[in-house]
């Protein structure tokens, strides 16, 4: 039996509970308890009583009295580094939800767990874990695509003001303490994306390519410290040109989209046009590697794989999502947060629900995708 302990009940931490409670039971297992001060928010409140798991504010009281072979930290960001040591400590494995932490002292914190503690930390980038990604970067590594040429992603992804609204923390640089949050666009919803391409050009299967930055703009139309919109270019990997753009105060949900580039072979994938990663070859071969987005739930299986298997690589540990983390906060040290202009913001019911929303955005971003370019000057306060 693999014994568990969750932090974070809400957010991606009810995930995680219907991961284990809800889907098809894979493994033996016991939730020895839930970390969480605000427990009662979870829409698992009532099946956690009834199933008389134990409850507990902080990871240090849960330890006091029980043990765990895998922690789960889905937590704020600003306590993943902290609870991950705490869970390490008293010997546990750790699955940390991304991103894997914020700012320098807590990434170099992360880093040094490796040869500080003999358990494993896993960082729970879903697509670092998708078996269609790992089969694509395996043929990206044999060299069946050629060199690569460029790899870009867009994410357009509105957000309404409850999400912005939801705690403590959304949006913010730093916590009350003076810890590092940077929760932003690039951050938290879809730092998958961006992680993924540094991922895909990392040169072995468990490392990640460590970007260099050539250009960036970041702006905001929410009320919030931190940035709802992004532009960004550089390179990774052997000098592969890398953009992402991301935003959230736009009309339409497109994305996660993305096009890599080879030698022999365009590598594409769009969510609401196609639901499989696709490569068309120079020479008009095809090879479809299936949906990225089926089986969120392996991060979780994979980690509980290695506790009964201690010889399974782990396609993601704390070393392959630290080029995210260190990235993230390059950009907050290299690059000012710019404001849209008033005129073209307004806010916009969505299902019911208020939305800030730049006028035009939608469109601009798109364009600024195809040709890998920055937020147009004239959307932007001077």
């Amino acid at each position: 039996m693999i014994k568990l302990v969750l932090a974070g009940t809400s957010g991606y931490g009810a995930v995680y509970l219907k991961f284990l409670l809800d889907e098809p039971v894979r493994y033996d297992f016991k939730l020895m308890g839930v970390v969480d001060p605000f427990v009662e928010k979870s829409p698992y409140y009532n099946r956690l009583i009834d199933m008389k798991v134990p409850m507990y504010n902080n990871m240090e009281d849960f330890y006091k009295e029980n043990e765990a072979d895998l922690a789960i930290i889905s937590s704020p960001i600003q306590f993943h580094a902290t609870q991950t040591e705490i869970a390490l400590i008293n010997r546990s494995n750790v699955l940390c939800e991304k991103p894997m932490c914020a700012g320098p002292d807590d990434i170099e914190k992360m880093i040094s767990f490796k040869t500080k503690y003999k358990n494993f930390v896993e960082i729970g980038f879903q697509w670092s874990h998708a078996q269609p990604v790992l089969s694509l970067k395996k043929d990206i590594l044999s060299g069946l695509f050629g060199k690569a040429l460029q790899y870009k992603t867009l994410v357009l992804w509105p957000r309404n003001h409850d999400y912005f609204n939801r705690n403590n923390w959304a949006g913010k640089i730093k916590y009350k303490d003076g810890s590092y949050i940077l929760d932003s666009v690039a951050n938290n919803a879809t730092a998958h994306y961006l992680h993924n391409m540094f991922f895909l050009a990392g040169d072995t299967m468990q490392n990640s390519a460590s970007p260099v930055l050539s250009q960036c703009i970041l702006a905001k139309a929410n009320n919030i410290e931190n940035y709802d919109t992004i532009t960004v270019k550089g390179k990774i990997g052997d000098n592969i040109d890398m953009y992402f753009v991301a935003a959230h105060p736009v009309s339409e949900n497109i994305g996660p989209v993305f096009e890599l580039k080879f030698e022999k072979a365009t590598v594409s994938y769009h969510a609401q046009q196609q639901s499989e990663i696709i490569a068309e070859f120079t020479d008009g071969q095809i090879k479809n590697y299936g949906d990225p987005t089926l089986g969120d739930s392996n991060k979780l299986w994979i980690c509980m794989d290695k506790i009964l298997d201690p010889d399974i690589e782990l396609p993601c540990t704390v070393d392959t999502a630290s080029n995210h983390a260190k990235f993230i906060y390059k950009l907050y040290k290299s690059c000012e947060i710019k404001s849209f202009k008033e005129e073209s913001v307004f806010i916009k019911n969505i299902r019911n629900k208020p939305i800030t929303i730049v006028e035009g955005l939608d469109n601009a971003l798109l364009n600024c995708y195809f040709k890998m370019e920055m937020i147009p000057d004239y959307f932007l306060k001077v």
